[in-house]
């Protein structure tokens, strides 16, 4: 029988309710409802619409049997996990995202999602991480040739010019146009037509590949890349395995140093009718960072009011030439855009090492041990798991 109603799924798990049972793993079911359900507590953490298609479906499933399997691993090993470590996991998710006790459970209930599905997933998580806590000491120590070594990679990388890029492969020119139609028309976000219609690995990650150097598509593409400016969408191109689709995320610069410069940097703006009135105080009053902020957040534009660290070169470069002379504590402007007087202020310049330290270094490859780790135990305990397809 393909349906189920209210089926106890695991003997510490929530009641699932409805649904066409479309997988077992060791006779534990899981159901459309759980595919459903999951979908949208997706969505929720990501803050993405995923379209539900059934490459999507497939991907979501895969994830619910493998949460099935660390859990029964898990258990087999004396893993325990206590309901107050769920709670207190759930009060964290609830803290990193500015919400109150108990507003994560009524947020869930908006969006359809029984707060015992995200108990589950909490669940699955912390008995995996206990499993993988207990692993640690079999992790082969990092040697200083390794940390040298990945140091020396990561310094070379920051020599060589790189693109942040999002990608969407089709097979066919009338295909790719249609695509790059509905893009630019709005119709469809980016990373949405990725996961629909892109026949590239990366379809499942909204197109997202990442960081990566100019030679990494082939020879027509590279031209193209050097062209394109952040936030920039290409028209299709011709390519061996298809028309691509590239969505330009973020450029950098081949850098030349370890260390790269830093400004604080403070923004305000008045309408042009406060401009006139009170110039005088502007240029005459404001000698320091405190004294920009205070006399922004009384007259300024509130929407306008920003403070921050940034590089010179992630500025347009015709701020960055304006500003770079520019003593520390000087109020630089106004420059009129949309209708309003802009003014800035450079608090303070600094030298930010882009190279990691070698107990970061240390600690990110001993991660990726970890995890390696953690994919070879996955794959030992599927060998002992029954996964059935309905």
């Amino acid at each position: 029988m393909k349906y189920v109603i209210c089926l106890l799924l695991f003997m510490w798990s929530s009641v699932s309710c409805a649904g066409e049972i479309i997988a077992t793993v060791n006779d534990e079911p899981i159901s459309s409802f759980d595919v459903d359900v999951r979908t949208r507590l997706m969505n929720l953490q990501k803050s993405e619409n995923y379209i539900f298609n059934n490459q999507m479906k497939k991907q979501i499933l895969n994830t619910l049997i493998n949460e099935k399997i660390k859990v029964q691993y898990a258990q087999k090993n004396g893993i325990i996990v206590r309901d107050e470590d769920i709670q207190n996991a759930i009060a964290h998710l609830e803290q990193q995202n500015g919400m109150k006790k108990g507003q994560l459970a009524r947020v869930l209930k908006q969006n359809n999602v029984p707060l015992d599905f995200l108990k589950d997933q909490v669940r699955s998580d912390l008995m995996w991480l206990q499993l993988m806590q207990r692993q640690k000491q079999n992790i082969q120590p990092v040697q200083p040739a390794e940390i040298k070594a990945r140091k020396n990679q990561i310094r070379k990388s920051l020599r060589e010019e790189g693109y942040l890029l999002a990608e969407i492969l089709l097979p066919n020119e009338a295909e790719a146009l249609r695509c790059e139609k509905e893009i630019r028309s709005g119709k469809i976000a980016f990373d949405q037509a990725a996961r629909q219609y892109s026949k590239a690995p990366s379809a499942s990650r909204g197109g997202q590949i990442g960081w990566v150097k100019k030679n990494h598509y082939e020879a027509v593409v590279q031209p193209i890349l050097e062209q394109m400016i952040p936030g920039q969408l290409s028209r299709p191109i011709e390519t061996k395995n298809g028309f691509l689709i590239l969505a330009m995320l973020d450029k950098k610069k081949a850098l030349t140093s370890d260390t790269i410069q830093i400004w604080e940097l403070a923004q305000q703006a008045l309408t042009l009718d406060k401009t006139v009135t009170l110039m005088p105080t502007i240029v005459g009053d404001l000698h320091s960072c405190r004294d920009f902020m205070d006399f922004a957040h009384k007259e300024a534009i509130p929407e306008s009011i920003q403070k921050g660290m940034i590089s010179p070169d992630q500025l347009p470069p015709e701020l960055k030439e304006l500003l770079s002379p520019a003593a520390i504590n000087t109020v630089i402007g106004p420059l009129q855009m949309n209708g309003a007087n802009v003014f800035f202020m450079k608090c303070s310049v600094s030298q930010k090492n882009l190279l990691p330290s070698d107990d970061e270094i240390r600690t990110q490859i001993e991660l990726e041990r970890l995890e390696h780790m953690s994919d070879k135990i996955l794959e030992n305990a599927k060998r002992f798991v029954v996964v059935e397809y309905k």
